[in-house]
């Protein structure tokens, strides 16, 4: 096995070269990139062996959503009641977890 230690800038680099596949705006792009920015600096990706192509594939098919405030009521979302679901925020969009924890 091989460790290899990549620096956080070229790292989320990496990440959000794979979001782009599954994005369709700018917006949810800077949105996408707030939630790695803060992934990264919590360290939870230090130490770990992953594939970052499913590792960004799963987050953004199974793991998490992006929507708009309207829809928080569609989402049957109580921020009250699990505040952690919101992951990122910005410009009216949220990055939300797609099932409750």
């Amino acid at each position: 096995m091989v460790n290899v230690f990549i620096e956080d800038e070229l790292f989320l680099e990496m990440l959000m070269d794979r979001v782009n596949r599954w994005i369709d705006s700018s917006d949810e792009y800077d949105l996408w990139e707030l939630f790695y920015q803060d992934q990264i600096k919590k360290g939870k990706f230090n130490g770990i062996k992953f594939d970052l192509k499913a590792r960004v594939d799963n987050d953004a098919i199974n793991e998490y959503v992006v929507i708009k405030e309207d829809d928080f009521n569609n989402y049957h979302i109580d921020l009250e009641r699990n505040p952690d679901r919101v992951k990122a925020q910005l410009n009216g969009l949220y990055l939300i977890t797609a099932r409750e924890q």
